[in-house]
């Protein structure tokens, strides 16, 4: 892999400053980092492909600029020979432009749950722990507006409401719940596309590394790439159109559910959430239902951890029963919460484990007794339990200033 000296003329001022509604990557990096202190370094994931590497470029163009530093990482899986040697190759080219580099690999967890959503949760999560330890305002990704599309499609196809079809934006918080855990993820290219930005590395004279797990019509982002790929041209701009419009709406319903959140939600000494009854009836019912989300989101131990999500039928059914007095009865179980209606609102707590049947000796009666004891539990659970409101969070300024 190598790459031509970079300077602030040419051919990356096209793809760094081109003007758009999403916003050009140098606008959207000094949008994302503008909260930051200037002397907090930009992490930056690369893996060698075209768009990481893309960003590496347009990222050291402009920290040079901007008086900055940036940092970059790549992730070794462990599941292909070539991986250590593609990392090498990051590490070559960063060393070329003076970037400080380093190798992460990453231990699978043989036991955790197996899907490309649980890896990519495990992988951002690294990459944020890492940024954290290196004192980097967060951390860049190289999702593109291609990635937008793909991801479109596979909302679509798995029936998302229009929420989950907006699809990634720039900003999201931490991996981690706790606000001293790990840094944000950054998404600054999101309004470029693959193609175009290949070209300008090519004008460049920098060379990338075609994954071939990316060809592979195991996964379904591949799959999504490749009808992707087939789209004319007009339909891929209709779908970033939907999905700019469900963004903006996104953001006004995050607003409300952020307002609901700061307003009417509290923790309890027993670790469980509480929402205000007056606070949630005065919320849109889309933006009732979004807090709600993010309640049973931040006590579910199998959601925090990237193992699932709360589908939304059962979401919009706990939100309607909770509009009409004693609708949510004596309680009711969701994704391994279970919400129950008390006279000031509701109460969001983690399910306790299912019951273990009698036990055949008296020592194991004697350790199932001490593993059902209430107070044991609530210490275990107290852990994952996080104000939801930092989930809410779009700047990570104002968490600070609100004193969360």
């Amino acid at each position: 892999m190598t790459c031509s000296p970079q300077n602030d003329t040419g051919p990356h001022r096209d793809v760094a400053e081109r003007p758009g509604a999403s916003g050009s990557p140098f606008h959207l990096l000094d949008q994302l980092t503008a909260q930051h202190a200037r002397d907090a370094p930009l992490a930056i994931a690369v893996s060698g492909g075209s768009d990481s590497t893309a960003l590496l470029l347009l990222a050291h163009a402009w920290a040079r600029r901007n008086d900055r530093s940036i940092i970059a990482a790549t992730v070794d899986h462990g599941l292909r020979e070539a991986a250590r040697e593609e990392a090498v190759a990051v590490a070559a080219l960063c060393a070329d432009l003076g970037v400080l580099h380093e190798r992460l690999r990453w231990e699978r967890d043989e036991t955790a749950r197996r899907s490309q959503a649980a890896a990519r949760t495990a992988r951002h999560r690294l990459l944020s722990r890492w940024a954290l330890a290196r004192g980097a305002c967060g951390v860049a990704l190289g999702h593109t507006r291609d990635d937008r599309i793909e991801t479109f499609i596979m909302r679509a196809a798995a029936g998302s409401g229009w929420f989950g079809l907006a699809g990634p934006s720039p900003l999201a918080p931490p991996i981690e719940p706790q606000e001293d855990a790990a840094a944000p993820l950054f998404r600054p290219l999101l309004a470029s596309g693959r193609d175009e930005l290949r070209r300008w590395l090519l004008a460049q004279g920098a060379a990338w590394i075609d994954d071939p797990t990316n060809q592979s019509e195991t996964y379904q982002r591949t799959r999504a790439r490749r009808l992707a790929r087939a789209l004319p041209g007009s339909t891929r701009a209709s779908i970033i159109r939907i999905m700019d419009h469900f963004g903006e709406l996104r953001a006004a319903v995050t607003a409300g559910a952020r307002t609901g959140a700061e307003t009417g939600v509290t923790a309890d000494e027993r670790g469980r959430l509480l929402l205000r009854r007056d606070v949630a009836l005065d919320l849109h019912e889309t933006a009732l239902r979004r807090l709600v989300g993010i309640l049973v989101m931040s006590v579910s131990p199998s959601l925090r951890s990237g193992g699932g999500h709360v589908r939304s039928e059962r979401l919009i059914r706990l939100t309607d029963r909770m509009r009409v007095a004693g609708g949510v009865g004596r309680g009711t179980t969701l994704a391994g919460v279970v919400v129950r209606e008390g006279g000031r609102g509701w109460t969001f707590a983690p399910a306790p484990p299912p019951r273990t049947p009698r036990a055949a000796s008296p020592i194991r009666a004697l350790e199932t007794a001490c593993e059902a004891r209430p107070d044991r539990w609530l210490r275990r659970m107290a852990v994952l339990t996080v104000d939801p409101r930092y989930d809410l969070l779009r700047r990570p300024d104002t968490h600070r200033q609100n004193g969360f």
